[in-house]
């Protein structure tokens, strides 16, 4: 696994579970809706940061998300990943 690969998912576990158990609303909690039902990677646990604010640099990462095809996160899409690490470094 590449160091953007790894960096990828790392950053959809933290951010799915963060966003997981939100009710709606927010571009972040649309970006963790995205993911799970659109993508269909695995919800988070809704654990302690389940709460965690969408913060104006969360907000930027969960447009690059929508903006995304899913491809990037389930098959390891190198032009679509490539796409939404573009995105996500304007952020």
């Amino acid at each position: 696994m590449n160091f953007k690969t790894a960096l990828m998912a790392s950053a959809l576990m933290a951010f799915s579970s963060a966003f997981a158990m939100g009710c709606g609303g927010t571009p972040c909690d649309d970006a963790a809706d995205y993911l799970v039902d659109e993508c269909g990677l695995p919800e988070g646990d809704g654990g302690e940061d389940s709460d965690a604010e969408c913060t104006a640099q969360l907000e930027c990462a969960s447009n690059c998300i929508m903006e995304t095809d899913c491809s990037a996160f389930t098959d390891n899409d190198a032009e679509a990943l490539a796409s939404y690490a573009e995105c996500a470094a304007e952020c």
